[in-house]
C-alpha cells in the first residue's frame, strides 16, 4: 500500500515538474506564429499554452491544416514548451481535417493545460 501511494506522489511531482517547464510565457522570438502558407503570415501568434488555445479558436482553418501538414504544432510544443507528450498527442491527429481537426486539437490542448495547472495547485 505504501508503494502505491509513493508512486502516486512521485507521478504527481513529475507532472508538476513538467508543468513548471511547459506553463511559461515565451519571448516573442519563440512564439508560435500562424501562417496560411509559405510566406503568408497571419497576425496571430501564441507565446504560451493558454494563448495557443485562444489562437486555435480564431485562426483560419487553412492555417491549422497548413501547420498540421508540416508538423509545426508538435515541433513547437516539444521544442519550445518542452511538452513531448502533448506534442505526440497532437502529431497523432494527422488524419483529421476541417473543423474536426480544430476541435480535437483544442480539446487535447485544453485537457493537457488543465491537467498541468491542476498539478501545480492540487486540491
Amino acid at each position: 500500500m505504501k508503494k502505491k501511494t509513493h508512486s502516486k506522489r512521485k507521478g504527481g511531482s513529475i507532472l508538476a515538474n513538467i508543468a513548471k517547464k511547459t506553463l511559461v510565457n515565451l519571448p516573442n522570438e519563440k512564439s508560435f506564429r500562424f501562417y496560411l502558407g509559405l510566406d503568408r503570415p497571419t497576425a496571430i501568434a501564441a507565446n504560451n499554452l493558454a494563448s495557443f488555445i485562444d489562437a486555435l479558436k480564431k485562426v483560419e482553418l487553412a492555417s491549422i491544416q497548413f501547420h498540421m501538414s508540416r508538423g509545426d504544432f508538435s515541433k513547437w510544443l516539444s521544442n519550445s514548451l518542452n511538452d513531448k507528450l502533448l506534442a505526440k498527442n497532437i502529431a497523432s491527429l494527422k488524419k483529421l481535417n476541417g473543423e474536426a481537426l480544430r476541435k480535437t486539437i483544442i480539446s487535447r490542448v485544453e485537457n493537457r493545460y488543465n491537467s498541468l495547472k491542476k498539478s501545480l495547485n492540487p486540491q
